[in-house]
């Protein structure tokens, strides 16, 4: 990953910008409070640091004598770790080292107790005059580089340490969230058996609570309805039969072609109805079998569009599916079927396309009817839903075909899905894994 990947998916990470978040408010904090015990050192002890430090100078002063003992004022840079430069009167001494203060930064220094201070390359400078001497005190604060270097070597570490921390607490305090998204994404796909672990008492354990106990709910509903329905379509089937036998009885033939008509349609829908039970049921599990996907999607068309459909197929013929033959007979009839459907009689013909890569093998129908609206495209799986009612009343069809397509393509491991426009028709998508 280049170094702009990086940066983008650190910029989009909320554990980064939490972690930021606080380093952030840690360095405010810092310079807050430095800043605070800065003021207040600096104008409440100015004062008294400068009196001390004055009187500690003209201790010096007093100890190296006037005129000055050249011996002692050696011994105190010595002991005292100083810089001490000792001129007037005849007297041009400095303490072995020489002073780091020249004639420049002497000149800029001020009134300072009974002398004058001021910084040189981060030191502080003292002088004193007294009877025509000027005496000039540097600390020499040389500490020794190697313990500095260990010290700053340190702080580093422990900055670091710190910073690592910070970030696997954070990633533990809001690892949940990485859970309930992969949640989210699991019943966005109709998984709801997906509960999600309940750790602690806060508040993300109690988002995973209630998470779970909406999935719980969800699941339920949808079974209560898909059990409805099916409880619907078996007592259907008795009063159907016994109307079929009914019908043969009447003398009327227009009566009776019309009576037949909707006893089909109600045997459709439950026939239907029950393919999708026998998909639940172990009985009813797909039989699994080497099928030839171009040869199925042309009988399919053959059968379900005559003439009115276009085929094209990119490179080599696919490989074989191993699936259902009868029931992928019934996804690419239907699918088909609705497109002959929707597309008007003197408009062009439906587009059939066949695709494959190593994984999978997608076909698509393209239909040139009238497009369904966005705000019905999510539904049109679903069963009983009709994206234009009074349309579907003209064209025939109840809602259960496509429903019943999608529950046979994801037993087979596949996807189906529709793209759509009003006014730029309607293209089904089936995608089944190759081999």
């Amino acid at each position: 990953m280049d170094r702009k990947g990086v940066f983008r998916k650190l910029r989009g990470s909320l554990f980064a910008r939490l972690l930021a978040v606080i380093v952030l408010l840690g360095v405010v904090i810092n310079l807050a409070v430095g800043a605070f015990f800065r003021t207040h050192f600096a104008y409440r002890g100015r004062a008294v640091f400068a009196r001390n430090m004055s009187a500690y100078i003209g201790y010096l002063v007093r100890d190296i004598g006037l005129p000055p003992d050249l011996g002692v004022a050696e011994k105190r840079a010595s002991d005292l770790l100083l810089y001490i430069s000792i001129s007037g009167r005849g007297v041009e001494w400095t303490s072995p080292g020489g002073t780091p203060a020249d004639r420049r930064t002497l000149e800029r220094l001020r009134p300072f107790g009974e002398g004058k201070a001021g910084v040189h390359l981060g030191r502080m400078v003292y002088v004193v005059e007294k009877e025509g001497y000027t005496f000039v005190f540097v600390p020499r604060g040389d500490a020794a580089p190697d313990e500095f270097d260990a010290s700053l070597l340190l702080l580093i570490a422990l900055l670091c340490a710190a910073l690592a921390g910070t970030w696997f607490a954070i990633r533990r305090i809001l690892g949940p969230l990485t859970l309930i998204a992969r949640g989210v994404r699991e019943t966005a796909r109709g998984n709801f058996d997906n509960a999600l672990p309940v750790r602690g008492a806060d508040e993300l354990a109690a988002l995973s609570d209630s998470f779970n106990s909406m999935n719980t709910t969800i699941a339920r509903m949808l079974r209560s309805r898909e059990q409805l329905l099916l409880d619907v379509s078996h007592e259907l089937r008795s009063p159907l039969t016994r109307l079929r036998l009914a019908c043969e009885l009447i003398d009327d033939p227009n009566a009776r072609a019309g009576i037949l008509d909707d006893v089909n349609v109600l045997e459709g829908m439950v026939r239907e109805l029950l393919e999708s039970e026998r998909l639940d049921h172990p009985a009813g599990a797909v039989m699994r079998e080497p099928v030839d996907i171009s040869a199925l999607v042309r009988e399919a068309a053959a059968t379900a569009a005559g003439g009115r459909y276009a085929l094209g197929q990119e490179g080599a013929p696919p490989p074989a599916v191993r699936g259902d033959r009868e029931r992928l007979g019934i996804v690419f009839r239907n699918v088909i079927e609705n497109a002959v459907k929707f597309t008007p009689a003197d408009g062009p013909p439906i587009s059939i396309a066949i695709s494959h890569n190593e994984d999978s093998i997608v076909v698509e129908v393209r239909d040139g009817g009238p497009g369904i609206g966005p705000e019905d495209l999510p539904f049109i799986f679903e069963p009983f839903y009709r994206a234009d009612r009074a349309r579907s009343h003209e064209r025939g069809g109840y809602g259960l075909g496509l429903y019943l397509c999608k529950r046979i393509v994801e037993a087979h491991g596949g996807s189906i899905e529709a793209t759509s426009a009003p006014g730029k028709g309607t293209a089904i998508r089936v995608s089944l894994p190759a081999g």
